[in-house]
């Protein structure tokens, strides 16, 4: 039994039944400890929380009184300048259409009276306001408030204030300006002889040489917004029996239960001065009393929190209270929410932990299943992987961590599938290329006596010659008969077909040379662009498949950068370079003369990018592209789609030995099926990354 060997799948799925079990049982019973001391913590500070709350929103409703207040007055004196400014404004506009209106029918005189009639009795602010007019030498012109005070001069007599305030309204108006404010002290209406502080809006009107003001007492300003100030504290109510209440700082109550009683001595049932109390907290900046309420206009007499902030400038005290029993009630309500809460969720606990339970259960199954699943396809794949049509989707797996196995099996099976292939080209390359060397040492002695005597034969024969002189004399032929005989037999181009053939052979033997021997040139850190404009450029001048058709017809588009660069053997590079642009233009030419391309222009595209330590060269057409069945020979010695006579075989051989061999690099070809061929090869910029092959193929 101890050798008993489980299931993966069996052993995870009693494993995690049995601590989802024991964890919801850990779990539900350290949830009960906690709950019953949290409840007993929550009962113990759930008044002192209300308390807070409560405190809390006092302040927050006597703050947004304050801010409110504060708020207003920052923008009283912005606005009232700005509605004396308008006033003013329109009453300079009145003055200046009626002298425009009568400056040629009445004298200066009568304008002048037609004005003051017609802007003495204008009032604003509530019947507070009112405008007038004093000339350049401070006399009044008229005066909305004091009729007495027209024909007065300012200017002179005993009273400083008026000699002052004249001398700032000609001051503004004779300013660059023209227009501007002045503050200043004037008789108050409601002040008997008091002056008050004011501020006048002044504009210079230069027809009769006047300033027109209209101005308001400061205080007034103050007096309308402490009464906009009351109103709207009387109007906030908050809570069950929350309001907000306001006072002065001498006891006098502006809002609330007592309003206008002055309640500075007034106590509550234990002794405690409650406007005293209330004026201390706010005088230091603001802070809580609690209070029995006394009996006024029928409040409750009860214990009372109230919380309390001044107004230093206006010697005021806001505040605002509530009652601790609502307090206490809230509390109430609150805690028997705790316990029905309580009740509540420990049986969605119960609940929620048995379904958890079925829950676990049945993701286990699930999850067992699809791992069984999972795992039978890899090892399924690892069955077939013998065999090279294997194929494994990494995205079919649901589980990240099988489809990273996946993803490295199906990596590791292809990357051993193009080793594999590698390994039997590379083998194939190397027995034909010792095939090659040894018929090319074979063919090339007497292809070398066939090119000599066929020399030979043309020079006996056709050559004029001394020597063929003599000879044919002593043996009585003539010459000029034999020249007729071997123009008749045409022997001067069977000669010259000899010569032809002999010439195609030796390029032959010289590929398959250079096939089978490695290149002991060195590798030399140059510019790749450069190397292939010149092949582009010879590829123009020696590309001629046939007179109908020539390499410049051909669209070249370059990708390539002008100053990327690369370590390889410029030679050889320009060779592979030749090779791919001539089978480029063939295939493009081939399918023009076939009437494939007519509708469509022929172009060759070469790109050179950068890649880490690497740079890709693509030399790819739009031609016919390249039959499935041809594509995994290109590279073999003698393997050729070219018509008879049109090619050896041995360019693209001879290119990727000269790639892979002497430079390291990689070379693909792709071509897909809409058409078109695209040959990419890699070139090291680094020399750590080059391993030549140096070997010669005996």
């Amino acid at each position: 039994m101890g050798n008993e060997r489980q299931s993966i799948l069996l052993l995870f799925f009693r494993r995690m039944v049995f601590i989802v079990v024991v964890g919801m049982a850990v779990v539900a019973l350290l949830w009960t400890l906690v709950e019953l001391d949290d409840y007993r913590f929550q009962v113990e500070r759930l008044r002192e929380k209300s308390m807070l709350a409560q405190q809390e929103q006092l302040k927050h409703e006597v703050d947004r009184v304050i801010s409110f207040i504060e708020y207003k007055r920052s923008e009283a004196a912005p606005r009232l300048r700005k509605q004396l400014k308008e006033r003013v404004n329109d009453a300079h506009q009145l003055a200046t259409s009626i002298y425009e209106r009568y400056k040629s029918q009445k004298s200066e005189s009568a304008i002048a009276e037609m004005i003051r009639t017609a802007l003495q009795p204008a009032r604003f602010f509530d019947g507070r306001g009112y405008l007038f007019a004093v000339d350049g030498t401070g006399t009044v012109q008229f005066h909305g408030f004091q009729p007495s005070e027209i024909g007065n001069n300012l200017l002179d007599g005993n009273d400083l204030e008026k000699r002052s305030f004249a001398q700032k309204f000609i001051d503004a108006g004779r300013s660059a300006a023209h227009e501007g404010f002045v503050e200043y002290r004037y008789l108050h209406p409601d002040g008997g002889n008091g002056y008050a502080e004011k501020i006048s809006y002044i504009k210079y009107f230069q027809p009769l040489d006047w300033v027109i003001g209209g101005g308001e007492y400061l205080s007034n300003v103050e007096d309308d917004l402490k009464q906009e100030a009351v109103n709207r504290i009387e109007r906030i109510r908050f809570g069950k029996d929350g309001y907000v209440f306001a006072g002065t700082y001498d006891g006098v109550s502006l809002s609330g239960p007592a309003k206008g009683k002055k309640m500075w001595d007034v106590q509550d049932r234990d002794g405690l001065y409650i406007v005293r109390e209330l004026v201390s907290k706010a005088q230091t900046g603001g802070g809580f009393v609690t209070y029995v309420m006394p009996a006024l206009e029928g409040k409750k007499s009860e214990p009372k929190l109230s919380y309390t902030r001044g107004i230093p400038e206006w010697k005021w005290y806001v505040g605002g209270g509530m009652y601790v029993a609502d307090i206490d009630a809230e509390a109430k309500i609150q805690r028997a929410h705790l316990v029905a809460h309580l009740t509540q969720h420990s049986i969605r606990l119960v609940v929620l932990m048995l379904l958890l339970v079925a829950a676990a259960l049945v993701f286990g199954r699930l999850l067992q299943r699809q791992l069984r699943t999972e795992l039978h396809a890899l090892f399924h794949f690892f069955e077939r992987s013998r065999k090279r049509d294997a194929r494994l989707e990494p995205d079919s797996f649901q589980i990240e961590e099988f489809q990273k196995i996946a993803r490295w099996a199906a990596e590791s099976i292809h990357e051993r599938n193009k080793m594999e292939d590698f390994l039997v080209q590379s083998e194939k390359m190397t027995s034909i290329a010792t095939l090659a060397a040894g018929m090319a040492h074979e063919i090339n002695n007497p292809l070398a006596g066939i090119m000599q005597n066929a020399q030979l034969l043309e020079q006996r024969v056709l050559s004029d010659t001394s020597r063929n002189e003599r000879v044919a004399e002593q043996l009585g032929v003539s010459r000029e008969s034999l020249k007729r005989y071997c123009e008749a037999q045409r022997v001067k181009t069977l000669i010259e077909n000899i010569r032809t053939s002999g010439v195609r052979a030796a390029a032959v033997i010289r590929d398959m040379l250079s096939f089978s021997r490695a290149n002991s040139a060195e590798l030399e850190y140059r510019n790749l662009a450069e190397t292939i404009d010149l092949s582009l450029q010879l590829a123009k001048v020696d590309f001629d498949v046939d007179e109908r058709f020539d390499f410049q017809k051909i669209a070249i588009v370059k990708k390539y950068r002008p100053d990327v660069e690369a370590l390889f053997i410029r030679g050889q590079i320009q060779q592979v370079l030749l090779n791919l642009l001539n089978n480029a233009g063939y295939a493009l030419w081939e399918s023009h003369i076939n009437g494939n391309a007519e509708s469509r222009e022929m172009k060759i595209e070469i790109d050179a990018v950068v890649e880490n330590d690497w740079v890709r060269v693509s030399v790819s057409d739009n031609g016919p592209g390249i039959s499935p069945e041809a594509i995994g020979r290109v590279f073999e010695p003698f393997f050729t789609t070219k018509a008879v006579g049109k090619g050896t075989g041995l360019g693209l051989a001879v290119s990727y030995f000269i790639i892979t061999r002497q430079h390291g690099g990689d070379f693909t070809v792709s071509s897909p099926p809409e058409g078109g061929a695209r040959f990419e090869f890699t070139l090291p910029t680094s020399s750590s990354q080059v391993h030549q092959d140096d070997s010669v193929v005996q």
